[in-house]
C-alpha cells in the first residue's frame, strides 16, 4: 500500500489549487522535512473543465475588489458569507499574478470578466501545468477513485491500481455538471459515506428547454440588455442581460444567471418566461412615447417606431421585430394610424411582456456549474475542513454554492482549493510537530 501524507481528489480547478496552496504553504512557512503531497486525476491531464469554460475562452475571474466580487457574484447571503475568508485567502490579484509568473497574460473588460489575452482557455491550463511541475508533487492521471475508507487513523483511498494510505485527504472531485469532463458525482457519495450532509444538485448557469422549439428564423438570433423573468407559482424571478435563441430554447448570460432560481422552484409544470425588450422604459413612458409619434407622424410604421425605441444597447434585430408584430396580430405594413386602442394595448404589451416560451426542463448536465453538494454548515470556511471528520478539507464545486455568471464561480474553486491545501499543511505540521517544506 503507497503511503502520502495529503492526498488531493481531482485535477480541476480546485484541486490544482490545492495542490499549490500546499506547496506555498510550505514554502512561505520554511521547514526541513518534504510533505509527501500526491494528486489523483481521472481523465489524461488537468483542467478538463477549465478547457471548455467560455466557449473554450475561459472566462477565468472577476475584477474589483473581494467585496466586489461577493456583492456581484454570490446572491445568497449564506454562500457569500462562507466563502469570504477563502476570496481574502487567494484574490483575483493572486490568480492572475501565479498565472503571470507562467506567462499567461490576460485582459479585462469593461464588465470586470477577465479572460486570457488569447481568448484560450488552453493557456490557462498550459500555466498551471507548468505552475504544478514546480511542486514535488506526485500527479497521477487516469487514476479514477473507487471507494474511500477511514481506516487506523488514516484513510484509505482504493484506486484501480491499488490502495493509497493518506494522512489527510482533500475532495477536490467537482460538481455534476458537463459529466463528460469527469465531473459524475464520486466526490458526493465519498461525502455522504463519510456521513455529510449533501443536498441534491440542482442546474445553475444552465440553457432553458422549451416544450416547443423556437421559430426557425429565431435561432441564433440574440438580444442585448433584455429583462428575462418567469413566474412559477408565487414567486418571479428575473435577470437584466442578452440571451440568444437556440435550437430547444434560450441560453446566454441572462438565461443562465436565472436558471438556478427557476430550477429550485421548478417542479415540472409547464412554466411561461417572458422578455420585456425596452426594460429602461415603463409601460407610461412607452405609451407616451406611441401616442407623441402618433400625433407628430401618424404615418409612421409600427416597425420603425419599434426601431425609434431602440438604444445602442437594446436594438432589436429584425426577426425578433417581426415576430412583435405578429405577436400583436399586425402586419409589417401596419402604420400608426390605422390602430385602434386595444391593438396598441397588445402592442406594448409585446414590448414589455413577450411570452419566449414554455419552460420544459432545465438540463442539469449542461450546465457550466451545478448547485447542491456539501452543505456549508459541514465544512469550516476559515480552513475548508469538515466540522464532522477531522483532517478530510472539501473544496471547489463539491461545496453547495453556486455563482453568477462572470467568473466568479472559477475563482471561488481556486480560492477554496488554495485555501484548503495550506490549511492542510498546517494540519499536518501540527499534527507531526515537525516543519516540512516542499520545493
Amino acid at each position: 500500500m503507497n503511503y502520502t501524507d495529503i492526498l488531493i481528489i481531482g485535477g480541476g480547478a480546485a484541486g490544482i489549487c490545492a495542490a499549490l496552496g500546499a506547496r506555498d504553504a510550505c514554502l512561505t512557512n520554511g521547514g526541513s522535512s518534504a510533505i509527501n503531497l500526491t494528486l489523483l486525476e481521472k481523465n489524461a491531464d488537468i483542467g478538463s473543465k477549465i478547457k471548455i469554460s467560455g466557449g473554450g475562452r475561459c472566462n477565468l475571474t472577476h475584477s474589483g475588489s473581494v467585496s466586489d466580487i461577493l456583492e456581484k457574484g454570490f446572491l445568497r447571503t449564506k454562500e457569500a458569507r462562507f466563502l469570504k475568508p477563502a476570496l481574502h485567502e487567494f484574490t483575483n490579484t493572486d490568480l492572475l499574478a501565479l498565472l503571470g509568473k507562467y506567462g499567461l497574460t490576460t485582459k479585462t473588460r469593461p464588465d470586470g470578466c477577465i479572460f486570457p489575452a488569447t481568448e484560450s482557455s488552453a493557456d490557462v491550463v498550459r500555466a498551471f501545468a507548468a505552475a504544478l511541475r514546480n511542486v514535488k508533487l506526485d500527479l497521477r492521471y487516469k487514476e479514477p477513485v473507487q471507494s474511500i475508507a477511514f481506516q487506523h487513523g488514516a484513510f484509505e483511498v482504493q484506486t484501480a491500481s491499488g490502495k493509497i494510505r493518506a494522512a489527510i485527504l482533500i475532495l477536490a472531485t467537482g460538481g455534476v455538471s458537463y459529466p463528460k469532463t469527469g465531473s459524475t458525482g464520486e466526490g458526493l457519495r465519498f461525502a455522504k459515506n463519510f456521513g455529510l450532509a449533501v443536498n441534491s444538485p440542482t442546474p445553475a448557469l444552465a440553457p432553458l428547454y422549451f416544450t416547443l422549439a423556437p421559430k426557425e428564423a429565431l435561432i441564433g438570433v440574440s438580444l442585448r440588455q433584455v429583462r428575462l423573468f418567469a413566474k412559477i407559482g408565487q414567486n418571479t424571478f428575473e435577470r437584466t442581460g442578452d440571451f440568444i435563441f437556440t435550437h430547444k430554447g434560450i441560453s446566454g448570460p441572462a438565461t443562465l444567471s436565472l436558471s438556478r432560481d427557476i430550477a429550485e422552484q421548478f417542479s415540472g409544470e409547464k412554466s411561461p418566461i417572458f422578455a420585456d425588450f425596452f426594460p429602461q422604459k415603463t409601460d407610461a413612458e412607452l405609451e407616451k412615447q406611441f401616442l407623441d409619434l402618433l400625433k407628430s407622424q401618424p404615418a409612421l410604421l409600427v416597425k420603425s417606431f419599434i426601431k425609434r425605441l431602440e438604444t445602442a444597447e437594446t436594438a432589436l434585430p429584425n426577426a425578433m421585430i417581426l415576430e412583435i408584430l405578429h405577436a400583436s396580430e399586425l402586419e409589417e405594413s401596419q402604420k400608426l394610424s390605422g390602430l385602434s386602442k386595444a391593438a396598441r394595448k397588445n402592442l406594448l404589451n409585446a414590448l414589455k411582456q413577450f411570452e419566449l416560451g414554455l419552460i420544459k426542463s432545465i438540463p442539469l448536465e449542461k450546465g457550466e456549474v451545478s448547485a447542491g453538494g456539501v452543505t456549508l454548515g459541514d465544512v469550516n470556511p476559515k480552513t475548508m475542513e469538515s466540522r464532522k471528520i477531522e483532517n478530510l478539507y472539501i473544496c471547489g464545486e463539491l461545496l453547495d454554492y453556486a455563482a453568477e455568471i462572470g467568473g466568479f464561480n472559477l475563482q471561488a474553486a481556486f480560492s477554496t482549493g488554495w485555501l484548503a491545501g495550506k490549511s492542510a499543511v498546517g494540519k499536518f505540521r501540527k499534527e507531526n510537530d515537525s516543519k516540512s517544506g516542499l520545493s
